[in-house]
């Protein structure tokens, strides 16, 4: 290699190596100077005007023009030793311990013809991921080497055609303790196993190498949380019987649970709220005239008489009066229609018949009579709802079990330890009354999942 002027080129940071320099000068005129630099520090030998002086300053050998000098050193901490032309002139030399960065040739007024060895161990480098990678993202790498003087990274590439390619890449000193992180991105994503070679170049020479790294899906946990199709009999507390006294059922069945493809995400137990709350309708003390009964039809009854409910401590009922239909009963009154059953009373109010009569045949009329029947009774949330719930139909009750806060029936720190069927059932009495209760059935579990019906209680 002809050099003239100034050169230099980075080598491999380090305190210990050996070289070998060959160099012919076309001319004993100038000043010329090669060695090693890092850290403010040289190691250098120095040809002037036909002489070689070493690092010390010391002249130690001649030389003429286009007559090849060889010179071998051993540089290592704060030691060294050189050879010329095969005669060892230092044995052990001291000098400053540094680590050597570059080597360089500075000549002035000459032209060399050189050529230069360096013989170290070279450190390995290492380029480190995990075993998997989620497709599509970029994988984090980190560069480390054993040399506890650290090498420079230059540049990076992985080889043509290749899934991936380097996005970032840590140019500069990486060392034994201090490594470099890597960004690798893909030409093409996909799952499954890629291989791809690479090679990377540093002070200390190429590192070439191959990755092996498998792509996975994005990690996903979701969860289900349905009614199960066809299971569904809810409504049926809300059918209309006419009947009281009797109890109505409806049930449905959640299916709770998760898929994911990351076992780290797997939770440990599924968080489960169920409860039946009041929504609206009529609750407390219902005093009421269910039924009258006719003790007396009186006679004479043109039209029907008004129906008057005195007495008993409510108010609101009322009734039409039906006139019979047959010869023998068409002016009697044979039964009352309830329009109203009121509400409050305490004890039966007198039925009184008004009006409505007049001279059948030339007979007199007289007035009906009749009796009262009452239904006194609290009606309550707790009392006419119930809440059900367990797994494969093994219920347990809210009510028995006292689950109960206020107008709510709550179960609370449920939780399920895998996917589940839930079975979920409600109760219902029915009473006298026609008034409607409204329950809320919410049912909540995690990842803000949630199931909101409302539920009518009627006779």
């Amino acid at each position: 290699m002809i050099i003239s002027g100034n050169t230099f080129r980075k080598v491999l940071r380090d305190n210990k190596f050996s070289f070998n320099f060959d160099a012919s000068f076309n001319s004993c005129t100038g000043v010329s100077e090669m060695g090693f630099s890092g850290q403010g520090q040289t190691y250098k030998f120095s040809f002037i005007s036909g002489k070689i002086y070493d690092n010390d300053g010391r002249y130690f050998f001649s030389y003429i023009p286009n007559t090849q000098v060889n010179i071998e050193s051993n540089f290592s901490g704060s030691f060294y030793d050189y050879i010329v032309n095969n005669d060892r002139i230092i044995f052990s030399g001291s000098k400053s311990n540094f680590y050597a960065e570059r080597f360089y040739i500075n000549t002035t007024g000459a032209t060399i013809d050189s050529a230069l060895t360096i013989r170290a161990n070279k450190p390995s480098l290492t380029l480190s991921t995990n075993q998997t990678f989620i497709t599509g993202l970029d994988i984090t790498g980190y560069l480390s080497t054993s040399s506890p003087s650290g090498l420079q990274v230059l540049s990076g590439e992985f080889e043509d055609g290749s899934t991936f390619y380097f996005k970032s890449f840590p140019t500069g000193f990486i060392t034994s303790t201090s490594s470099g992180q890597v960004l690798i991105g893909q030409n093409v994503t996909g799952v499954g196993a890629f291989l791809s070679d690479y090679a990377i170049h540093t002070s200390a020479g190429s590192y070439d190498n191959s990755i092996q790294i498998s792509g996975v899906e994005v990690p996903y946990l979701n969860y289900t949380f349905n009614l199960a199709d066809g299971l569904d009999t809810l409504n049926s507390v809300s059918n209309i019987l006419l009947e009281s006294g009797i109890t109505k059922y409806g049930e449905i069945e959640l299916d709770y649970g998760y898929n994911t493809n990351d076992t780290t995400l797997v939770p440990a137990s599924l968080p489960l709220n169920i409860s039946l709350s009041y929504s609206s309708g009529v609750t407390g003390y219902l005093g009421q005239i269910t039924d009258v009964n006719i003790i007396d039809g009186g006679s004479g009854y043109l039209s029907p008489p008004t129906v008057i409910f005195s007495g008993g401590g409510g108010s609101l009922a009322s009734g039409t009066a039906i006139l019979g239909v047959t010869s023998v009963d068409y002016d009697k009154v044979i039964d009352i229609q309830m329009t109203s059953y009121g509400s409050g009373y305490t004890s039966a109010p007198a039925v009184i018949f008004s009006g409505g009569t007049g001279i059948i045949n030339n007979q007199p009329s007289a007035n009906a009579s009749g009796l009262a029947l009452t239904s006194f009774y609290t009606k309550s949330f707790t009392g006419f709802f119930d809440l059900f719930t367990g797994l494969n139909y093994n219920y347990s009750s809210y009510s028995d079990n006292n689950y109960i806060s206020g107008l709510n029936y709550v179960r609370n720190n449920v939780s399920l330890p895998t996917n589940s069927s839930v079975n979920i059932k409600v109760s219902y009495d029915t009473s006298f009354d026609e008034y409607p209760l409204v329950a809320k059935l919410s049912i909540s579990g995690a990842n803000n999942n949630i199931i909101e019906r409302y539920i009518t209680g009627l006779k």
